[in-house]
């Protein structure tokens, strides 16, 4: 509520309220010195704060408002003055004619991809300079941005420190009365741990971008982390938009910041002329030579020492051909001549394959916005080479200690010696182990065998009545019901004939999971009867519980007879029990799964036969869904049937 003062009533006359915050108000006034109409924003303490945390956030409000005053940017309104008067802050900046890009919306509908682009390379720009100079803009909202009639952008307003605690749960529901909590980071909207950063801006520019191209309000941060699915109404909503353009608004609103656009810069470039490579865990090489090798060429080197090869051995065969089979020698320098003609083969045919993953990286993840830049020529990436040539320094040392024992054993280590018959001792076969290939979300560990079970018969725990019993006759308690692509893959998931049936195409390691309305519970019974119809062996499915605000416990199986039970909490894996083998699931066939949870025990069966029971107090209660992961790219088919959930009456 705006209050008088000298300086209010000397100084600025206001002429009209423009919109009321739960920690502020903003006005529309005149500056009686210069003569010209400014906006006035009004900063209020929050009611009973600590006295020492008021003084600092006041102190804070004093150094930001002033670097604010020292902007000169074509896109950031001007900053006039600053000051504090009966106990509230109060910042004063230009008046900006025009249209909010809110108003336009509304009015307009979706704006054209050619409109919207242009706008963010505006933004883009302004937020450059700002950052540049050490702010953190914290407010960026469609309300905020005032469009002229010529199509240029001003950012009007900026996030300065509210003189509120912000460990104070009255502080987040008097920001979300504003309307900016879509359009806010995890970060700035408390969900995650850190203080707001350049990256928190890239993420409310996504948001923002999404809002013009699209003409809905995007999904907060708290809903995307209750739900991921949320945000597939991006493809569903404007289907014609390029798919380059889509990775750009997905990349800016991840929920990791680390998995963003690293700075405002490297957003903007991505929108002029599109990367060459875009991931946040790509590391460029210490050095790279840039070498005109074409492909041609290499393949030609790789033929000539495959041919030489063959034409080496028949002549070698040749020689020996009357001489006894026993008595087959090949020369020392024959041998090396060979194997270094194969290792050579194999380089190259490895450098080659390496430059192809990297070409097909790029056009699937990082397609450009505009027309891509001629081609390069192949470079020869100097880690690639090291790494090539520890191989034949091993390779080397391989043939160096064959030559080695092939001398002890025709001459006995004396030349003109005739050469013993040594006894062989058999050598143990060895076996190559190679990890399963994954990527977040989905957790891998090695495999642990359990004893041999049981059967117990898992009951119903007595008195407990049903909370969701759904034998999937129809979608009465609305399970997601669409066909969704993204960066991960596809999946389309139907209810018919009985089944709740999902087709999963991954592109890369994925899980997948939801839940029904109205499946909560804080001590449960949950069953489903689940199968793979089809894929591998070694994709995951089973159920979901207890899951809050992103975070959630998994418990799953795989048809090659192993289980796991996990935890999801703040983005990391954890857990609980690893993978285990069990003798109880059928492979290829429905299996039933129950998992039982009172209060901080969880117990887990498999076709009516209990397998496991764990402890764990992370989370306490929320709701149960089904969940599907797959490892390895490829098709996989899963099918659920009779959803169970009771609770205690």
């Amino acid at each position: 509520m705006l209050t008088s003062g000298a300086i209010l009533q000397n100084r600025y006359r206001i002429e009209g309220l423009l919109d009321m915050g739960g920690v502020g108000a903003s006005y529309r006034a005149w500056d009686n010195r210069y003569e010209f109409a400014v906006k006035l924003k009004e900063l209020t303490p929050q009611p009973d704060i600590d006295p020492n945390l008021l003084a600092r956030l006041r102190q804070q409000f004093v150094r930001e408002a002033t670097v604010l005053t020292r902007l000169h940017h074509r896109r950031l309104v001007r900053v006039f003055d600053f000051f504090e008067e009966n106990g509230n802050a109060y910042l004063v900046v230009d008046f900006v004619e025009g249209e909010s890009l809110t108003d336009r919306v509304k009015r307009q509908g979706p704006l054209p991809e050619n409109e919207v682009w242009a706008l963010a390379e505006q933004l883009l720009e302004a937020l450059d300079y700002y950052h540049s100079l050490g702010g953190v803009h914290r407010d960026i909202k469609p309300q905020n941005i005032i469009l002229s009639k010529d199509g240029s952008a001003t950012l009007v307003d900026f996030g300065l420190p509210d003189l509120w605690d912000p460990r104070d749960r009255r502080t987040w529901a008097a920001t979300e009365v504003m309307g900016t909590v879509e359009y806010a980071a995890p970060e700035v909207a408390g969900l995650q741990s850190g203080a707001p950063d350049a990256r928190s801006d890239i993420y409310s520019v996504g948001a923002v971008l999404y809002y013009a191209v699209t003409g809905e309000t995007p999904p907060s941060a708290a809903k995307r982390m209750a739900d991921p699915f949320k945000f597939a109404s991006l493809y569903e909503i404007r289907p014609q938009m390029r798919p380059q353009n889509q990775t750009l608004i997905l990349r800016a609103m991840e929920l990791r910041r680390e998995q963003r656009f690293h700075s405002v810069k490297e957003m903007l470039n991505t929108l002029k002329y599109g990367p060459l490579l875009v991931s946040p865990e790509a590391k460029p090489a210490a050095l790279m030579l840039k070498r005109e090798t074409p492909a041609w060429l290499m393949r030609t080197a790789l033929g000539l020492s495959l041919t030489t090869l063959s034409l080496l051995l028949l002549e070698q065969a040749r020689a020996i051909w009357p001489t006894p089979l026993s008595k087959l020698r090949i020369s020392p320098w024959a041998w090396g001549l060979v194997v270094l003609l194969l290792i050579g083969g194999a380089t190259t045919q490895f450098l080659l394959r390496q430059k192809q993953r990297q070409r097909s990286f790029a056009e699937v993840h990082a397609p450009a916005l505009l027309p891509r830049r001629r081609a390069r020529p192949l470079r020869i990436d100097l880690t690639l080479l090291t790494r090539a040539l520890v191989y034949i320094g091993g390779a080397a040392l391989l043939l160096g200690g064959f030559f080695a024992a092939r001398w002890l054993f025709f001459s006995g280590g004396n030349a003109p010696s005739a050469p013993p018959i040594p006894t062989l001792t058999p050598q143990p076969t060895l076996r190559a182990i190679f990890p399963t290939a994954t990527a977040i979300p989905v957790p891998t560990a090695t495999p642990t065998r359990a004893p041999t079970l049981t059967p117990t018969a898992r009951r119903t725990p007595a008195g407990w009545s049903p909370e969701l019993l759904d034998t999937f006759d129809d979608n009465a308690h609305n399970w997601p019901v669409s066909n969704v692509t993204d960066a991960w893959g596809s999946l389309e998931r139907i209810i018919s004939e009985g089944v709740y049936r999902w087709e999963v195409t991954a592109q890369q390691s994925v899980a997948r999971w939801c839940t029904p309305d109205d499946a909560g519970a804080k001590d449960f019974y949950l069953a489903v009867d689940a199968q793979r119809v089809s894929g591998p062996k070694d994709a995951d499915y089973g159920v979901v519980f207890r899951h809050t605000e992103g975070n959630y416990y998994l418990f799953s199986i795989r048809d090659n007879g192993y289980y796991r039970f996990n935890l999801w909490n703040n983005f990391a894996w954890t857990p609980v029990i690893d993978w285990t083998e069990t003798t109880t699931i059928r492979a290829g066939a429905s299996n039933h799964l129950v998992v039982v949870g009172q209060g901080i025990t969880f117990t887990f069966s498999i076709n009516d036969t209990e397998v496991a029971v764990a402890v764990n107090e992370q989370l306490a209660e929320g709701e149960a869904g089904l969940a599907v992961a797959i490892t390895t790219p490829g098709d996989a088919v899963f099918e659920f049937d009779n959803f169970e959930l009771r609770a205690p009456r």
